[in-house]
């Protein structure tokens, strides 16, 4: 027998790496003489998966602000140096 996660339903897990909180129901079910065996377990590829995503979050916010904060600070020379006449503009970029 083969129990899946219906497509698109929430993925809930009796904590990490661990047995669905149903298997536990169904044993009760089954007589003692039928063995439930866990064949495969994707909650490690979905808690990698999670995590892989929330680091890349990260990371890719702190390189966002970076290039902002770059563009703001040379945005700023530009509006200095365009709003003085008598500002040599060859040294300008300096």
């Amino acid at each position: 027998m083969d129990v899946r996660r219906q497509s698109g339903a929430e993925h809930r897990a009796g904590g990490r790496g661990g047995q669905a909180p149903s298997s536990t129901a169904l044993r009760r079910a089954l007589p003692p003489e039928v063995k439930i065996t866990v064949t495969r377990d994707d909650s490690r590829f979905i808690h990698a998966s999670i995590a892989s995503l929330e680091e890349h979050l990260l990371l890719g916010s702190l390189l966002a602000s970076l290039v902002i904060m770059a563009f703001i600070r040379n945005l700023r020379r530009l509006v200095v140096v365009a709003g003085d006449p008598g500002v040599d503009h060859r040294h300008a970029s300096r």
